[in-house]
């Protein structure tokens, strides 16, 4: 759907799990989950971490996600965080591949990464998964046949950082 729309160039596909793992995606635009759907295989399915909001229903995207059910809500200011670790828990024991966008929220500037929220790592290492790092650029200023690039990196292996979930003093 999205490579209608854009020319979608896909780099690393060699790193893409086969099994469970969290991936870190930029979130530039509304249209990175889209993006990034289109730019990977189907298989294993994956989830999407968020969104942060109350009130699944506010909001058209919001709407979207929970009727896709791909979507493993959280609520914000830390309630409902054990049960947020639980479903994560229970997608990545299904198998499936839960991407999460390390900002935690869409901002400006394709040549800016602000700094990233440590919930990614945390389910990477808390569920012995891979962590794998994805860069979307290009959705910040989207238009008609605008080339947007998709650079999937190395897995991360966070076995090596067993012990270590938790919080940085």
């Amino acid at each position: 759907m999205a490579g209608a729309f854009v020319r979608l160039r896909v780099e690393g596909t060699g790193h893409w799990p086969r099994g469970s793992a969290i991936v870190c995606f930029n979130h530039l635009s509304w249209a990175d989950p889209i993006v990034l759907m289109a730019a990977v295989p189907s298989r294993p399915r994956f989830h999407f971490f968020g969104p942060k909001e109350e009130d699944m229903m506010v909001g058209g995207r919001n709407r979207l996600m929970r009727w896709s059910g791909l979507a493993v809500p959280y609520q914000p200011a830390g309630r409902g965080l054990g049960q947020a670790a639980r479903r994560v828990r229970a997608v990545l024991d299904d198998g499936a591949i839960l991407a999460v966008a390390g900002e935690g929220r869409i901002h400006t500037g394709e040549r800016i990464v602000p700094p990233l929220n440590e919930g990614a790592a945390w389910f990477a290492i808390s569920n012995r998964v891979p962590l794998i790092p994805v860069a979307i650029n290009g959705t910040s200023w989207l238009a008609f046949g605008r080339t947007v690039r998709v650079r999937i990196g190395e897995p991360i292996d966070s076995t090596a950082f067993e012990g270590r979930t938790g919080t940085a003093e």
